[in-house]
């Protein structure tokens, strides 16, 4: 049974630990593109997990960036160099850098064998302010997952099939109003590969399990206010355009049909909109699962929610992220704290990957972050 959601929790002040050193924009190169790749917050360490515990999930990825770049950016403690690697071709800062995690994975089990891959980097391509493993490159500029990280992902849970991978894609920038525009067809679908490369490559893994999106504006409540719809499709009212929605699922589906995503799934649908996009023409695998938020059960547009995805196989699930999990207000005053601002523009976060990793024999969560890409 759906509960009543609590009282949403306000923003309290980020955590903040004071540096060794001030940070300089002039230490780090120029970029069009930042990717903020979270430590794991279940061994972490982050500040961000009590957040976690109190069902703040804005409140965690906030900490938790500001954690992530400060363990890089900060020089604190036994890391006298920042950490972090910058593509060329791309203009593209990713903090922080494969090797990190590489030495965070083996550093959290000791016992796997270290990996013999060249620490070679092509300076024409990319540039670290340290040696980090070279791997393979993909389309969209994406890492294919590295033999050690399947090595030490498989050995530390016992094999892949003991685990199970959710990961939830916050697509904020989709009918970006607040903007002055909305976003290409194409960069949508970019967004939908990007993300899942991104992820695939972090945890060193062939595919996820469960991959569900979430659009910023959806919510489902008693009345949907038509004075605030974007545009219909079938009489539907929908916070963005349909076209919009459609070319995302045609991504997912892309990926479900490579074996790179297993079950596809959706957050915050109501009846009408799930019906739209189901029996669309175009649509060649229905979504299994739909994230709602905690609503009283006596809801009347629950209740034919849950008779709807019974009938179609959907598994309801509660849901307790907001749709706009991260926007440029929140993120700005973290970026600026480490000369990672811009003069001309504040960052504007297009996209949000949060991902688990559970122990499925044992119910135990081992490995929790976010991946944020901004411009």
């Amino acid at each position: 049974m759906i509960t009543q959601q609590s009282k949403p929790c306000e923003l309290s002040p980020v955590v903040v630990m004071p540096l060794d050193e001030d940070i300089s924009a002039q230490e780090l190169p120029p970029y069009d593109h930042l990717v903020l790749y979270t430590h794991n917050l279940v061994k972490g360490g982050c500040n961000g997990v009590r957040f976690s515990a109190r069902g703040c999930p804005k409140e965690e990825l906030r900490q938790a960036l500001y954690d992530t770049l400060q363990a890089n950016l900060g020089y604190i403690r036994h890391q006298l160099t920042p950490k972090f690697h910058y593509s060329h071709p791309t203009h593209t800062l990713s903090i922080p850098t494969t090797e990190f995690f590489d030495h965070m994975r083996q550093a959290s089990y000791p016992n796997t064998p270290q990996s013999g891959r060249s620490v070679a980097t092509s300076q024409a391509s990319s540039s670290t302010c340290s040696p980090s493993p070279s791997p393979a490159i993909l389309p969209h500029g994406l890492r294919s997952p590295s033999p050690h990280a399947k090595a030490v992902f498989n050995h530390s849970v016992g094999g892949r099939d003991d685990i199970e991978i959710t990961a939830k894609l916050f697509l904020l920038s989709v009918g970006d109003a607040d903007h002055g525009s909305t976003v290409a067809d194409s960069t949508l679908t970019e967004y939908v590969k990007d993300s899942l490369g991104r992820v695939l490559g972090h945890l060193g893994v062939d595919a996820i399990d469960h991959f569900l999106v979430s659009f910023r504006g959806f919510k489902i409540t008693d009345t949907i206010a038509d004075d605030n719809e974007a545009s219909k499709s079938s009489g539907t009212p929908w916070p963005i355009p349909f076209h919009q929605v459609l070319t995302v699922w045609q991504a997912l589906e892309a990926a479900h049909r490579e074996a790179r995503a297993k079950h596809l799934g959706l957050c915050e649908f109501n009846q009408a909109q799930l019906n739209d996009l189901v029996t669309h023409p175009a649509v060649s695998v229905p979504p299994e699962s739909n994230q709602v938020a905690k609503l009283v059960s006596c809801c009347s547009q629950l209740q034919s929610l849950l008779t709807y995805c019974q009938s179609h196989h959907i598994d309801v699930q509660s849901n307790s992220d907001p749709s706009d999990i991260l926007n440029a207000q929140d993120l700005e005053p973290i970026l600026q704290d480490f000369g990672l601002d811009s003069e001309y523009s504040p960052p504007v976060p297009k996209w949000v990957l949060k991902y688990s990793v559970l122990l499925k024999h044992r119910g135990i969560l081992v490995n929790k972050g976010y991946i944020v890409y901004t411009n």
